[in-house]
């Protein structure tokens, strides 16, 4: 995007300047001349390449600010993609943390099942031993 800028701004720069380069061949009249006022009286053809470089000219800085804009938006659209992937990843750390903790408290449980077996057990042994004594 930013060669394209670059490259733009270039050509508009060089349109700009070779119209002060073909202006070279011109020729300054005072009032006092035969033409209706004062001024430059260029060739036919350097006036019609003159307009049709000023034509090209606008068309590029159409295209310049159209490009800029463009450059503009899409830089907005990647700014609220980078929004969107820190708050899903933001989201995902968080939901990470959720499961651990309930993994961990899930590891806890698997204890307290295993002790509560191991005294349950215990006890039944006691009671079966108690019983045949």
């Amino acid at each position: 995007m930013l060669l394209k800028k670059i490259f733009l701004s270039s050509l508009i720069s060089l349109t700009i300047i070779s119209n002060q380069v073909w202006a070279e061949d011109s020729v300054f009249l005072n009032k006092d001349d035969k033409a209706p006022y004062s001024g430059y009286l260029l060739p036919k053809e350097k006036v019609l390449e003159l307009r049709n470089n000023t034509l090209e000219r606008d068309t590029l800085k159409l295209q310049n600010d159209s490009l800029n804009r463009s450059v503009t938006r899409q830089d907005g659209i990647i700014a609220k993609k980078d929004q969107q992937l820190t708050l899903y990843g933001d989201q995902m750390d968080k939901m990470a943390q959720v499961a651990y903790s309930a993994q961990s408290l899930n590891n806890w449980e698997k204890v307290g099942y295993v002790a509560l077996g191991i005294i349950i057990t215990g006890l039944a042994i006691k009671g079966a031993h108690d019983l045949y004594k």
